[in-house]
């Protein structure tokens, strides 16, 4: 079958806490309310059902900010594209303070653009900065960033932040590890795809494929 990345990582653990997947037709609705199926290309997506089964699906229900469906983008599968401009889901699941995140993305725009935040944090998981063909990690209260991949293309990054220590993950290989200087607290808020804050800044410009977050730490 036809997969998004070819780094293997979990999909059914007892923490797993949030799951979107772009190729699963059935998780993705125009409304915010989860009606009218996103099939067709250029569809907005306004609801990204959570296979998790936790019911933290993320929604936006203001039509210009929904980004849209992709047929066959990423090996032949759906990708939901954000337009680096105003398009932003937002969940109610808070991120934990011990997480292993999954994320598979292409970026496709310049300058600062947040894939992977929380709706409070100016401090972002994932984030590809001015200027850089580098991801970035922002460790919360962590005084510095940091470098997991030079990539412009297309990214499946893994990220497990544990009291002291964050460990990225890139195509399957530990690219780099940072110690906190204080045990990392949650930064408060709740997970936001595409930008950070609560007044969205650095809007993501690309393509989206598969999140997956746990509320463990993966060994």
């Amino acid at each position: 079958s036809q997969v998004y990345s070819n780094v293997s990582v979990f999909c059914q653990t007892a923490g797993l806490a949030l799951w979107l997947d772009a190729s699963d037709a059935t998780t993705l609705f125009q409304a915010s309310n989860g009606t009218t199926p996103a099939t067709a290309n250029n569809d907005v997506v306004g609801y990204w059902g959570d296979k998790s089964g936790n019911g933290k699906n993320l929604i936006q229900p203001t039509t210009d900010n929904k980004p849209l469906l992709k047929l066959a983008i990423k090996n032949g599968l759906n990708v939901v594209r954000f337009d680096g401009t105003n398009d932003v889901l937002n969940s109610t699941l808070a991120l934990p303070n011990a997480v292993s995140a999954f994320v598979v993305y292409a970026n496709k725009a310049s300058g600062n653009r947040v894939v992977f935040s929380t709706d409070a944090a100016a401090n972002s998981p994932l984030q590809r900065p001015n200027g850089a063909s580098e991801t970035r990690v922002w460790p919360h209260q962590s005084p510095a960033f940091m470098t997991i991949a030079a990539e412009y293309v297309a990214s499946a990054i893994l990220w497990l932040r544990r009291n002291y220590t964050t460990d990225v993950y890139s195509a399957g290989l530990n690219t780099t590890s940072v110690a906190d200087t204080v045990a990392r607290n949650n930064p408060g808020g709740n997970i936001q795809l595409g930008a950070a804050n609560a007044t969205p800044i650095d809007v993501f410009g690309g393509d989206l494929c598969e999140v997956i977050v746990s509320n463990e730490v993966l060994s």
